[in-house]
């Protein structure tokens, strides 16, 4: 469903750097796909690339790929380059590939972003051929005033780091958690929009979104909307989306001695189990697909456990767990790490 999000609502991330300084390379790890092509040869990237995609802690984003800024070949390279600048008109947040050694062109470019107020995030790439990675960040953030995350893109080392850093750049116009308390707010609106003998359960979700849409909050009603065709979308979930599924799987009714209801926050496992027994014809397969999903939101809320989250809500939670680097990890923790 986030495909639908129309451009001009995702946050717009572009990427910058000389010719064949790993622009590219750097995009298709920070996504897993293939969205740019890579090759020894500078100059492969001839024209902006960009691809809609969701990245978690960040939702609905267009990730940009440009051509190098100091391209030298002529009528041609100034070409690339006035491209280049021109994705700066649509740029929220500047990716820079910065170098160990000075560079004018990528100073200047530093200077463009700064003159535009672009939130700027510095990536030292290839760090895997540096003999000391975090001691040339740290020479680049006294040159320039920008400490590069040090990133190897073909080790995948960093990466978790840039996105963090990329969370942290977010303009502060980016609305991230009212569009997550507004579409939680309304995520069961379309209930009431369902005609007598209308099943609610199947329905509701199309008049949630068709209500948002009437509205001029096409994006909100998406994330909303979400939270009923979780299982059918999970691999592709924005992270507000995820939150929402998550909240809405362990909060339940439960019907009072009295005949009246209270909401309860319930355990992912006992959630699970009450989910099952409301569904209907749960065959095998149907099983599976739930029993998929509650394994994918357990997943999620070891995640949130990493950051320190008590999800029982009865205490403020702790500082997040100590990160470990990739190199050191066991098997386990390795597959925990990917997921």
């Amino acid at each position: 469903m986030n495909d639908r999000t129309p451009q001009s609502e995702r946050l717009h991330i572009a990427f910058f750097g000389r010719c064949n300084s790993g622009k590219s390379t750097l995009i298709n790890a920070l996504t897993g796909q293939q969205i740019s092509v890579v090759s020894d040869l500078p100059g492969t990237t001839t024209d902006p690339v960009s691809k809609a995609i969701e990245l978690r802690g960040l939702g609905a984003c267009v990730l940009t790929d440009t051509p190098g800024f100091d391209d030298a070949q002529e009528e041609l390279g100034a070409r690339r380059i006035a491209t280049a600048r021109r994705t700066l008109d649509r740029t929220d947040i500047a990716v820079l590939l910065l170098d160990e050694a000075p560079h004018a062109a990528t100073e200047a470019w530093l200077g463009h972003l700064r003159e535009r107020n672009i939130p700027v995030v510095g990536v030292l790439s290839r760090a895997d051929l540096l003999s000391d990675p975090e001691a040339a960040a740290a020479r680049i953030g006294k040159r320039c005033g920008l400490r590069p995350v040090a990133v190897s893109a073909t080790q995948g080392s960093g990466l978790a780091e840039l996105r963090e850093a990329l969370v942290r750049a977010l303009p502060d116009d980016t609305p991230r958690e009212i569009t997550a308390g507004l579409a939680a707010a309304g995520h069961d609106i379309g209930k009431f929009g369902c005609r007598p003998g209308e099943r609610v359960p199947y329905l509701h979700y199309y008049y949630t979104d068709q209500w948002f849409s009437w509205r001029g909050l096409g994006s909100l009603g998406r994330i909303a909307a979400n939270h009923s065709v979780w299982d059918l979308e999970l691999e592709n979930l924005s992270s507000e989306s995820l939150v929402l599924v998550y909240a809405d799987f362990r909060v339940k009714q439960e019907r009072l001695p009295g005949g009246g209801e209270t909401a309860r926050l319930f355990s992912l496992a006992d959630a699970f189990d009450v989910i099952l027994s409301k569904l209907d014809n749960v065959d095998a397969a149907k099983r599976r697909r739930y029993n998929y999903v509650y394994l994918k939101l357990r997943d999620f809320e070891g995640y949130l456990r990493s950051f320190g989250v008590d999800v029982t809500l009865e205490t403020a939670g702790g500082p997040p767990l100590p990160r470990k680097d990739p190199s050191l990890m066991d098997e386990d923790e390795v597959v925990l790490g990917l997921r």
